[in-house]
C-alpha cells in the first residue's frame, strides 16, 4: 500500500486543497432536515446548529486561521445557552490558537480525527454474508434510526428527525446492509460532482468485530465506480482509521476535536 506522501503526488488527489469545504458543504447537508439550523460561516469557520441532542449535529469546523477568539466564543455561548452538547474541531494547526478558550468553558479534547481519501483504484471483492440495499423511501427509517441510535447512543426519535429528509434528498444516499432481513449496518453519502464522502458508518453493537463494515464500504466504493465516481473521502477516529487504510484509505491531515 503506498504511504501518505506517494499518496499526495497521485494527479487525482490535487482536489484535495478543497476537501475541506467538501466536509463543509456535506456536514450542513446531512443537517437540512433539522426545522431549527442555524448556519453561519465566517472568519475562516463554519458552525452548524441543529438543536439536536447530539453532540455531532451542532458544531463548529475551524478550517483556516481566525482573527481572534470570537467565533469560537459565539458558538460556545449560543449551544450552552440552549444546552447542547456539542463539538468543535480545527486543523490540528490551529490547535494552540483555541484550545486555551475551548477548554476553558469545559470541552475536553477527543482522540484526533483523520481526514482521509481513497489511494486503491481497483474494486473490491464482493462481501460475503449481508444483502445491500440503497433506501429510496422512509419505509425502514424506525429500524436504521434505531440503529444508528445503538451504534452511537443518540435518542432515536432526534436522529429519526434527522435522517428521514436524507431519504428523499439530492445529492445524499442512504444504505444499509441486511442479514437475515434485519439491518445490522449503515452508511450515508453525500455527493458532489464526481466526490463522495462518507459518513454515518455504523455497525449494530452485536455484529461489531465480523468485517460487516468494511465490506458493506466496499460494495458501495464499487457501485460508485460504476457511476463514474471514482473520488473519495471520509474523517475517521482512531477507531476506524484501521479499517479504512485496510481499504485504501490514506490520512492527508489530522484534525483536532473537542466535544461537551
Amino acid at each position: 500500500m503506498p504511504n501518505a506522501d506517494e499518496a499526495l503526488q497521485e494527479p487525482f488527489l490535487e482536489w484535495s486543497t478543497s476537501l475541506y469545504d467538501e466536509c463543509v458543504r456535506a456536514r450542513i447537508a446531512l443537517l437540512s432536515g433539522a426545522p431549527g439550523l442555524i448556519v453561519e460561516t465566517k472568519d475562516g469557520s463554519t458552525m452548524a446548529i441543529s438543536g439536536e441532542p447530539m453532540y455531532w449535529s451542532n458544531w463548529l469546523f475551524i478550517t483556516s486561521e481566525i482573527a481572534g477568539n470570537s467565533v469560537v466564543d459565539s458558538f460556545i455561548e449560543e449551544v450552552t445557552r440552549r444546552g447542547l452538547p456539542s463539538t468543535i474541531v480545527c486543523k490540528k494547526e490551529f490547535t494552540s490558537q483555541i484550545q486555551p478558550a475551548v477548554e476553558g468553558a469545559g470541552y475536553i479534547r477527543t482522540a484526533d480525527s483523520a481526514l482521509m481519501t481513497l489511494v486503491a483504484k481497483s474494486d473490491f471483492p464482493q462481501g460475503k454474508g449481508c444483502r445491500l440495499r440503497k433506501l429510496t423511501d422512509t419505509s425502514m427509517n424506525d429500524a436504521l434510526a434505531e440503529l444508528i441510535g445503538r451504534g452511537t447512543g443518540a435518542p432515536k426519535d432526534a436522529v429519526n428527525r434527522l435522517i428521514a429528509p436524507s431519504i428523499a434528498a439530492k445529492n445524499i444516499e442512504v444504505f444499509i446492509a441486511l442479514r437475515d432481513a434485519l439491518p445490522v449496518a449503515t452508511v450515508t453519502t453525500t455527493i458532489r460532482d464526481t466526490t463522495v464522502g462518507i459518513w454515518r458508518m455504523v455497525t449494530a453493537p452485536e455484529y461489531q468485530r465480523q468485517g460487516i463494515g468494511q465490506a458493506l464500504l466496499a460494495q458501495i466504493i464499487n457501485l460508485y465506480r460504476e457511476r463514474n465516481l471514482h473520488q473519495f473521502y471520509l474523517i475517521a477516529n482512531s477507531i476506524g482509521r484501521r479499517l479504512y487504510e485496510k481499504l485504501g484509505f490514506v490520512a492527508i491531515a489530522d484534525l483536532a476535536q473537542w466535544v461537551l
